[in-house]
């Protein structure tokens, strides 16, 4: 997952800097944000694949952060890794809180990358990333998860075609035997769109860029 997005959240100009470098030497992209609450603001437009926060940044503290990412339904599954290092207590709240990863006492660059791998893979293992397909295919809603409403709908496993609705990832539509026509997947996008409209009030924007005429 060379091209994953990751925010780190660092009050310290140095160590984000070391970080996001690091992250962009690796093939990541990097997102920075400063404190807390400019955080929790860039999380709806920037939608990143992971979140490292140390354990003291600018507004809160890395448990406070981590439990407001996990109240907010369109957030809540982001992978968070907390470099807690010497903070022992918000370390173990954290932990009992069900954050994705710690690193604490003293740590390295390397360490902190090391853990970012591991936690993105695991992301990786959660999509269809071994079938052929194009990505997320709606935007996240303000307040929730495209894949979310998807599912709640009962869309996982529509097919049309070769393609379908992955039951792995419901924001994702696959292709698994490389046979889908276009029109397939424009009718799964438009449909997918009218059900959770109809069911839930929520219009879904389509990510996915449509090249051409229409199927």
């Amino acid at each position: 997952m060379a091209d994953a997005k990751v925010l780190v959240v660092d009050a310290n100009q140095d160590s984000r800097v070391a970080l996001a470098h690091a992250l962009a030497e690796a093939g990541y992209e990097a997102a920075v944000a400063t404190s807390g609450s400019f955080a929790l603001t860039m999380l709806e437009w920037e939608q990143p694949d992971l979140i490292v926060s140390y354990a003291k940044v600018q507004d809160m503290d890395g448990y406070e952060l981590f439990t407001m990412v996990r109240r907010d339904p369109a957030t809540k599954d982001t992978p968070f890794l907390l470099l807690a290092g010497r903070d022992r207590p918000i370390a173990l709240a954290a932990t009992e809180a069900g954050v994705d990863m710690t690193v604490t006492g003293d740590f390295t660059l390397a360490t902190v990358m090391s853990r970012i791998k591991e936690l993105l893979e695991k992301r990786i293992a959660s999509q269809p990333l071994s079938l052929p397909n194009a990505g997320s295919v709606f935007r996240n809603p303000p307040g929730d998860h495209a894949a979310r409403l998807i599912e709640s709908c009962g869309l996982k496993g529509l097919a049309r075609g070769g393609a379908r609705v992955s039951e792995k990832h419901a924001n994702f539509i696959v292709n698994p035997k490389g046979a889908a026509r276009a029109s397939d997947i424009e009718w799964l996008i438009e449909r997918v769109r009218a059900v959770v409209q109809e069911k839930t009030g929520v219009a879904l924007q389509v990510e996915v860029r449509i090249v051409g005429q229409p199927a």
